[in-house]
């Protein structure tokens, strides 16, 4: 009781008492940002192919930016999206880290949610998706990010199944200039030093450098929920080797990203050794080609390179070895766009790439010793696309898309198999979308979409799956194959501005229908096999006996999701803005590991004539019930909630002091993790306070 009336007393203070000691910003800025406050003027540039505002774009969109990054809490993207963005949350994964669950959807891997750098898709597909770069506080040459609620595959094909998150990256026209940032962490002894460089040197050319390193030792959790461990912990440490690099280059109609990280997290359990490492490398060509004023072609080239390794323990031996795998990306993407006819802007074109995977190879690295999650395979994939975006009116748009896409899977090879093995061929897929918003007057939009996203299996969903189907068939046993998952999506949305009293209303509903879902099981908990069979299976491939048979599998049942959310923003007075958020979601699901109910509030306020800043961040995630989840620890039978806090003051207009309080009050009720009657398996170390301390210098 004394923890909630303090956080309601800390929020009142913060939106309120506090701002009337701030003195007013000058007119020009306060007028430029109640225009991006409540007139959408910053463009979205990864839900259509042309450029959109929120209020006429597809779904709900959620747009943070650099200033609100550097004056809130929020040091990473995954404290962005748990404590920032609405109908999202994040769990923990005792291995690769931290897990992303949108709209009443989470999974073991974050393979369901694309996420991309300039639109560039940055997921793994061997099996991980995009994980420890969410706990990487190097952001210094993010301009913003967008998050969208929803599919994309009409755009983005494969793998925007539920949600997508795209990173803009900053440019040296509107970052001109030198910086230096500079970080400690007291509770998990972390240091971050950080520096960029932007320049112009003509109309439409400039570039951009980043570079940025960190590291920490972490800390010991006070609480194993019951588990004695195996090796060293270390909650929120790194091992050495964790940096970011970026070039961000344009020139004229030439544009050129390059950008290089390497993650290497401790593992967040109790039963496994070391950290996890990922490295990355990526390179983006994009050319214009500009035919007339109303015709297009744009050229995108796309080049990645994963590596991802594990030390693991060699039963019975006592060695340690590498686990690990690879993969390496390039597609070429080609798109037309004209706006020759009155109230149609037509996009259209086509994409051709191939995924190559390593079971043991590394490319930035010695190889190794046994495959993670990875296989020596290739496959092809080739799309062809359309949208059309029609004006009917001046407050009346309309979209309609069509997308056709086709995967040619190769023979997989791993060390399970006896040589190489060959799987079910999947068809082609085709991808629609229909949007439309009315502006009932300047301040008022509905919009309502239809939505289609589809995710083909990652290749390490084939290693358990062909070897076990191979057995079963020898047995006489049917083996259901594995086939592309996909998700229709329903969703209203309305938006409401009351300039005059500085607020804007954002109403969604949903309902979300998840056809063949991807996830893993193990056997003894489907009907496929019955106890017999699967004892006879574990006999033919002389499996021990703790061997619990498993793969990934698509569900039989369609899984349907419904809900909404309400985000609220508004600014009491000129210096201080406020975002409240409210999400609520159901599934038919027999067991659902996402919170019912959700709370989200971010406030900044600004005073000392804008030199002090004061942010706070507030979440609340509901308990969840018996029938909702009857495995949970009891620990999630209580409300979960969490308050961060970030002081900031400019010394001078060129350098600045920050302090950052995450989990102020030692919540000790954890994120949700995949097996939630195991939190020893990625649900360590979330009770402790963190304290940080930020220099930032400009040169």
């Amino acid at each position: 009781m004394i923890r909630i009336l303090f956080i309601t007393l800390a929020l009142l203070f913060s939106i309120s008492s506090l701002s009337f000691a701030v003195e007013p910003e000058e007119p020009e800025a306060v007028t430029l940002k109640e225009l991006l406050l409540f007139y959408d003027m910053e463009e979205l540039t990864s839900v259509s192919f042309f450029p959109a505002v929120a209020r006429k774009a597809p779904g709900f969109s959620y747009v943070i930016t650099t200033e609100q990054i550097e004056q809130s809490p929020a040091r990473t993207l995954n404290d962005i999206i748990a404590m920032r963005v609405p109908g999202m949350t994040t769990g923990g994964h005792e291995r690769h880290g931290p897990l992303i669950g949108t709209r009443g959807i989470f999974i073991d891997n974050n393979a369901k949610t694309m996420v991309m750098l300039d639109e560039q898709q940055i997921n793994q597909r061997s099996h991980f998706g995009y994980t420890s770069g969410l706990l990487s506080p190097l952001l210094g040459d993010i301009k913003q990010v967008e998050v969208i609620l929803g599919p994309g595959a009409i755009l983005h094909g494969s793998g925007a199944l539920n949600g997508f998150i795209n990173l803009v990256p900053k440019n040296g026209k509107d970052n001109p200039g030198a910086f230096i940032n500079s970080e400690y962490g007291f509770a998990e002894q972390l240091w971050k030093i950080e520096a960029g460089y932007g320049a112009s040197y003509g109309e439409r050319k400039n570039v951009y450098l980043y570079g940025g390193m960190y590291g920490a030792k972490g800390y010991e959790p006070d609480e194993l929920y019951g588990y004695t461990k195996t090796f060293d912990i270390r909650s929120n440490g790194f091992d050495p080797g964790n940096y970011r690099l970026s070039l961000y280059w344009n020139h004229d109609k030439f544009n050129l990203n390059l950008f290089s990280y390497e993650n290497n997290p401790y593992k967040n359990g109790t039963f496994e050794i070391g950290w996890f490492h990922q490295q990355t490398l990526g390179i983006r060509p994009k050319y214009l080609f500009e035919i007339s004023d109303t015709d297009s072609i744009e050229l995108i080239g796309s080049m990645l390179w994963f590596d991802q390794s594990s030390p693991g323990l060699v039963p019975s031996t006592g060695l340690i070895d590498k686990r690990g795998g690879s993969e390496n990306h390039w597609e070429l993407k080609s798109i037309y766009r004209t706006t020759r006819w009155d109230g149609h802007s037509l996009a259209g074109g086509f994409s051709y790439g191939q995924k190559h995977f390593f079971e043991k190879r590394q490319f930035f690295g010695d190889d190794a010793v046994i495959g993670l999650a990875a296989m020596d395979t290739e496959w092809q994939e080739a799309s062809v696309f359309a949208e059309d975006v029609i004006s009917l009116t001046d407050k009346w748009t309309a979209s309609f898309g069509l997308r056709y896409d086709k995967v040619y899977l190769d023979d997989m090879s791993n060390e399970l198999y006896n040589g190489p093995k060959t799987p079910d061929e999947i068809g082609g897929h085709i991808s629609p979308r229909i949007a439309t918003s009315y502006e009932l007057d300047p301040d008022t939009t509905i919009k309502a979409s239809y939505q289609h996203g589809f995710r083909t299996p990652d290749a390490g969903y084939y290693i358990y799956n062909l070897v076990y189907k191979d057995a079963a068939e020898s047995l006489g046993y049917s083996f259901p194959t594995l086939d592309i998952e996909t998700m229709d999506s329903y969703e209203l949305n309305f938006q409401k501005n009351f300039p005059e009293k500085k607020i804007k209303v954002n109403c969604n509903v949903f309902y979300n229908i998840f056809k063949d879902l991807l996830s893993w099981n193990f056997y003894k908990d489907t009907d496929l096999f019955t106890p017999e069979q699967i004892q006879s299976i574990k006999d033919a491939l002389g499996l021990p006996p703790p061997v619990v048979p498993g793969s990934f599998l698509n569900e039989k049942e369609k899984v349907k999701v419904w809900g909404g959310e309400i985000a609220v923003v508004f600014q009491p007075l000129s210096n201080t803005e406020a975002r409240i958020s409210y999400g609520y979601v159901r599934s038919n699901a027999d067991q659902v590991r996402y919170p019912e109910h959700q709370i989200k509030v971010n406030t900044l306020s600004y005073f000392q004539n804008n030199k002090l800043s004061l942010g706070l961040n507030y979440l609340f995630n509901s308990r969840y019930r018996e029938a909702d989840l009857s495995r949970a620890h009891s620990i999630y039978r209580n409300d979960r909630h969490v308050v961060d806090v970030s002081l900031n003051y400019k010394v001078s207009p060129d350098f600045s002091i920050g302090l950052i309080a995450q989990n102020v009050f030692e919540t000790n009720v954890p994120p949700m993790v995949f097996e939630p009657d195991r939190l020893d398996k990625g649900g360590l170390g979330y009770d402790e306070r963190r304290i940080y301390v930020a220099l930032r210098l400009k040169l």
